[in-house]
């Protein structure tokens, strides 16, 4: 179940029609069998194994939800003039793993500028049939997802969602090394640790996880 990354009908759905009201069911759900059929970190299970087989379709679920948590977490400490936007910060986690559906499954931490460039030019091409305003709506959102690209857009949001990615990083590893699987462990915790409590300094609520 689930279209491939190469498959021709997720690669090939911008050369048809315009997507409108009348055909946005079949564009999402491409998009949701798409990112179905990626299997994150197939690399590291088929190596060592993991516990938690997961596509891109769910993790991108489960990161729009818990950086949601985490925003309204920040927010509850701030005055009401100095809150993230919680609405932008969901659309950035929902779409920051749909250009994968062309480039593959490739981790975050591992990506170079390169790699985001491409990344980049393939949500071009997958939103390309959309409405203008969604499309422009959807491409400056996901412009806040690449913070090595030279299109990146660097603000608070921008900043708060890499590092809640890491956060989620960190829990991942430690549910696999609860689990035996220590080969998500020492390198991603050394890296991972300082860097948010880092972004600590700014968002404090990240230092009580």
């Amino acid at each position: 179940r689930g279209i491939m990354s190469a498959d021709a009908k997720a690669r090939d759905f911008p050369a048809e029609k315009p997507v409108n009201l009348g055909t946005m069911f079949e564009y999402l759900q491409t998009i949701a069998e798409s990112l179905e059929g990626i299997t994150r970190w197939k690399a590291r299970a088929d190596i060592a194994g993991q516990t938690v087989a997961e596509n891109d379709l769910e993790h991108s679920f489960k990161t729009a939800l818990f950086t949601v948590l985490c925003a309204v977490e920040e927010n509850a400490g701030r005055p009401s003039w100095d809150r993230l936007n919680t609405g932008l910060l969901a659309v950035i986690a929902l779409i920051h793993d749909i250009a994968e559906i062309h480039t593959g499954d490739n981790a975050s931490f591992k990506k170079q500028a390169s790699d985001q460039e491409e990344e980049y030019d393939a949500f071009l091409r997958i939103t390309e049939p959309l409405p203008h305003v969604t499309r422009e709506f959807l491409r400056l959102a996901f412009r806040h997802a690449i913070p090595k690209s030279r299109h990146f857009v660097d603000t608070r949001e921008s900043r708060f969602f890499r590092a809640v990615e890491k956060l989620g990083f960190l829990k991942r590893g430690l549910h696999e090394c609860r689990a035996g699987n220590l080969h998500f462990a020492p390198k991603n915790f050394d890296r991972d640790i300082p860097l948010i409590l880092e972004d600590a300094n700014e968002f404090p609520s990240l230092g009580d996880h």
